[in-house]
C-alpha cells in the first residue's frame, strides 16, 4: 500500500520512495538559522542497542532516539530520572558509555 501523500505518476512516486533528500542537500546538513547546531550523532557515543546491517551499512556512531534524547538531556542539564527505565538496552548503553555526574 502506498504512504498517504504519495502520487500516482512516475515523477511522484519517485520523489516519495526516493532516498535523495528534497533539497539537495545531504540529510541532517540542514540546520535552519543554527550555525553551532550538530546536526548528526554526537561522535565518540557508542549505541546499547544490538544493531546488524547485512550490506554494512550501519554508521559508526549511530544512536537509538531514546539514547539521543537521554544525551541531549544530558548536554542541556535537564534530568535524565527514568528516561532509559523502559529502555531494553539501557544497561548496555550506559556500559558503553560511562558518563559522570
Amino acid at each position: 500500500m502506498e504512504s498517504p501523500g504519495c502520487g500516482t505518476t512516475p515523477r511522484l512516486r519517485e520523489r516519495c520512495h526516493s532516498t535523495r533528500p528534497r533539497n539537495g542537500k545531504e540529510p541532517g546538513a540542514d540546520t535552519r538559522g543554527l550555525p553551532n547546531a550538530l546536526p548528526r550523532s554526537p561522535h565518540g557515543w557508542r549505541t546499547g542497542y544490538p544493531r546488524v546491517s547485512k550490506p554494512g551499512t550501519d554508521p559508526d556512531n549511530g544512536l537509538a532516539t531514546i539514547e539521543a534524547v537521554f544525551l541531549a538531556y544530558r548536554i542541556l542539564g535537564r534530568p535524565t530520572d527514568g528516561l532509559l527505565d523502559q529502555y531494553r538496552w539501557a544497561e548496555e548503553f550506559l556500559r558503553l558509555n560511562p558518563l559522570s555526574g
